[in-house]
């Protein structure tokens, strides 16, 4: 096998194993569960590994020589090269991660760390954002009138909305009740579905109440506002405890 395509399938396994390693860790600890569609980061991830994967590889095998003098300072400013790219795409992924499942008035908002913008993090109680996957909780209009308008005026002008403000969150216990007054049922959901999905929206739901040990009447749902997909929160009917996050499309679309 001549050298310069050793050295560029050698350098396709080394660029493999590493997106590999980078995939594995964004879909298992950032974007756990179905908030890697939820969020689109299969694009993002698509274009990553595509450029990682074969560009480097590719220049590899076109100027590698092993005559030529400077083939370790090319060799080295590729990996330069195609380590920052996956820096960027990693940073790009890591800013995109869902840090909160906010419930307010009627659904729940993927809130990401990108959408909270550092001055309203400042005003937080904690003031660091969750890293491995988003923390459930709630959110209310503050009571008195200048802070609601705060809100509201900060919404009109583009800025961010109640969701992205951490200052008004809540433990998730204290709006329990708010969410159980609210809850849709599943019949309504099973009825939401498009035909042509309901045999699997079916099997999904069916599933998620085996593995919770529960009845369809003990439970109902909640939407959940995704950047690109939306999803189904499954909660008890009885306490509004979190049963399980479902790939359906709440509003049956």
């Amino acid at each position: 096998m001549p050298k310069r395509i050793y050295a560029s399938l050698f350098h396709l396994l080394i660029s493999f194993l590493l997106v590999v390693s980078v995939v594995a860790f964004v879909i298992f600890l950032w974007y756990p569960g179905y908030y890697f569609s939820a969020l689109g980061v299969q694009n993002i991830l698509f274009v990553l590994a595509a450029v990682d994967i074969t560009i480097g590889p590719l220049i590899t095998l076109i100027i590698f020589n092993p005559l030529k003098k400077s083939l370790k300072m090319d060799l080295a400013i590729i990996a330069v090269l195609q380590l920052a790219a996956l820096l960027f795409g990693i940073h790009t992924i890591f800013s995109g991660r869902p840090v909160y499942l906010v419930y307010n008035i009627d659904m729940f908002t993927i809130v990401t760390a990108a959408d909270i913008p550092d001055a309203e993090l400042d005003k937080a109680m904690k003031k660091t954002l969750p890293m491995a996957g988003p923390l459930i909780v709630g959110a209310r209009l503050p009571e008195d009138s200048a802070g609601r308008k705060t809100v509201l005026f900060s919404a009109l002008n583009g800025g961010p909305d109640l969701p992205q403000m951490p200052q008004f969150y809540l433990g998730y216990q204290e709006v329990a009740a708010d969410v159980k007054a609210r809850l849709l049922t599943m019949d309504s959901l099973n009825s939401r579905i498009a035909k042509a999905k309901r045999a699997d929206g079916a099997k999904t739901i069916s599933d998620a109440l085996g593995k919770a040990d529960l009845k369809m009447h003990e439970v109902g749902f909640v939407p959940v506002r995704g950047k690109v997909q939306d999803l189904t929160m499954m909660v008890r009917l009885s306490d509004a405890s979190i049963v399980e996050l479902l790939p359906i499309d709440p509003w049956g679309q």
